[in-house]
């Protein structure tokens, strides 16, 4: 128990070390570039799902050409 604890004080003084030398302007950054990727990885997720959902449509029924460019453009 003692090694856990031990080791849980020391990555918490780690963090708040690296925490404690941050600027607001660093603080911005990083949240800014974590907002950037999490926005492109729902983007390519909800994009691919309608892909996929278009695949499945155009095996079941057919569809025209006007339909497909409504779903690849929206």
């Amino acid at each position: 128990m003692e090694k856990i604890t031990s080791s849980l004080a020391y990555w918490i003084s780690v963090a708040l070390t690296f925490f404690g030398a941050m600027t607001p302007q660093d603080f911005a950054a990083y949240f800014g570039a974590l907002g950037v990727v999490l926005t492109v990885g729902v983007n390519w997720y909800y994009r691919r799902k309608s892909y996929v959902l278009l695949s499945t449509q155009l095996h079941q029924q057919h569809l025209t050409n006007g339909d497909i460019s409504n779903v690849i453009n929206r």
